[in-house]
């Protein structure tokens, strides 16, 4: 409801606007303000030279066509919108899904007694003291980059 309200508005806005011709005066008051308005006022009104503006196709056809290109144009931009703001969600979702993890991640290592890895054998191989202040390090620095 609401695209076609500003379509038919901004179709109207061309239809009629080449139609309207008015003259544009200025002028300075006592106060030393400058106004503008389409009847001269006061005692020194100068005149502004306004240039028409482009006139719109006399076909309708022609016309139409270029309101339709200019529809298109807005529903390719929302579009465009909608897509950048979707990404924008997906990269807050990831980052605070990873913030998580790394926040678990780090629990888990300050917290836990013993902390091993499997060999290529399956066997379990203890973390030594400074592999497990490595990888503290490792995981806090995980947590600083995604949940800052």
């Amino acid at each position: 409801m609401k695209l076609a309200c500003s379509c038919s508005f901004l179709a109207v806005l061309l239809l009629t606007g080449p139609l309207c011709r008015a003259e544009l005066y200025r002028w300075v008051d006592e106060q030393g303000r400058t106004h503008f308005a389409d009847r001269p006022q006061y005692s020194q009104p100068h005149e502004i030279a306004v240039r028409p503006a482009a006139a719109a196709p006399a076909d309708p056809a022609q016309r139409m066509d270029k309101t339709r290109r200019l529809l298109n144009a807005f529903h390719l931009e929302r579009q465009q919108e909608r897509e950048a703001k979707a990404k924008r969600q997906d990269e807050i979702e990831k980052r605070r899904r990873s913030c998580i993890q790394a926040t678990d991640n780090l629990r888990q290592y300050r917290e836990s007694g013993n902390i091993y890895r499997l060999d290529e054998n399956g066997n379990r191989v203890y973390l030594s003291e400074s592999e497990r202040a490595s990888a503290i390090r490792k995981h806090r620095q995980a947590v600083a980059d995604w949940c800052d």
